[in-house]
């Protein structure tokens, strides 16, 4: 009888006035998002990182930007990824991922690797997903980054924000209706597209920033260098900071795609370069 009841009720509403209802609640979340702190374009294991360490002190917007609208990066085909002991293998904890031991067949059986360990990545970036979800990170899905925002020209260039348009077919004929975002600092995160650095690159000629491409593979390179390598390359300009496969394949730095960790501990330094620069900028910038 309550089931039929219920039924009655809900057959009352038409099907124009259920778009309503979401239509209202969708346009609520886009006002909230027409100002935040801090913008993580893509989906690169570092730039969630930092995003889900950056959002238990600032208003985070998570945009995917992949044009199937997907919410995991695709993966190469490997069932796990490496995790090294310290701060990555902390933060994987964290994150409530399972961590396996690395063993290799010895001559009495298999043997401990010291120091390496393992994780699924599609358990690790749901988790992580979920994570930002339950720090109140805004995700959208089905808008693309068309543009960049800035504040002057050339050397004098401040990025201030995001153009964003729906994620319509390539051949749609109608006029897909930017919105702008304000944002204190927006993150390229897009892997070995560099989206955003290639947008600057475009829109600002006369800043001479390119896109060199990654160099060969050296899997350790990355973690020996890695405080002196954020530090110096990290903010492409005021406003703009690049990190993961964006910050690899813009200054052709040495890539090591098995080693997760590696871009667990880039994204862990890129929130703190990215808090103490919105400490010191933020409020003079853009009050």
């Amino acid at each position: 009888m309550g089931l039929m009841y219920r039924l009655e009720v809900l057959k009352t509403y038409s099907e124009g006035f259920l778009s309503k209802i979401v239509i209202n609640k969708s346009y609520e979340k886009l006002e909230k998002l027409s100002s935040v702190d801090v913008v993580v374009v893509g989906l690169d294991l570092s730039g969630l990182v930092a995003g889900w360490i950056l959002s238990s002190t600032y208003k985070i917007l998570l945009l995917p930007a992949y044009s199937n609208n997907q919410l995991l990066p695709p993966f190469y085909p490997m069932m796990y990824g490496i995790v090294q002991e310290g701060e990555a293998l902390e933060i994987v904890r964290e994150l409530g991922a399972t961590v396996y031991e690395a063993k290799i067949p010895g001559e009495t059986g298999f043997e401990i690797v010291d120091g390496i360990y393992l994780v699924d990545p599609v358990e690790l970036y749901v988790k992580l997903l979920n994570a930002l979800i339950e720090r109140n990170v805004y995700i959208i899905i089905g808008y693309k980054v068309d543009d960049l925002i800035t504040e002057g020209n050339g050397v004098n260039a401040i990025v201030t924000g995001l153009v964003i348009v729906p994620n319509a077919s390539p051949d749609s004929p109608y006029v897909k209706l930017p919105m702008y975002i304000d944002s204190k600092v927006v993150v390229d995160n897009t892997g070995r597209d560099a989206q955003l650095v290639r947008i600057l690159a475009k829109r600002q000629p006369q800043l001479k920033i390119g896109v060199e491409g990654s160099a060969t593979t050296e899997a350790w390179r990355i973690e020996e260098e890695l405080l002196d390598i954020i530090e110096k390359y990290a903010l492409v300009r005021p406003g703009l900071f690049v990190t993961g496969y964006s910050l690899i394949e813009t200054y052709n730095l040495p890539k090591a795609d098995l080693i997760l960790g590696t871009h667990m501990c880039i994204g862990k330094k890129i929130a703190h370069i990215i808090k103490n620069y919105i400490e010191k900028t933020g409020e003079k910038q853009f009050s």
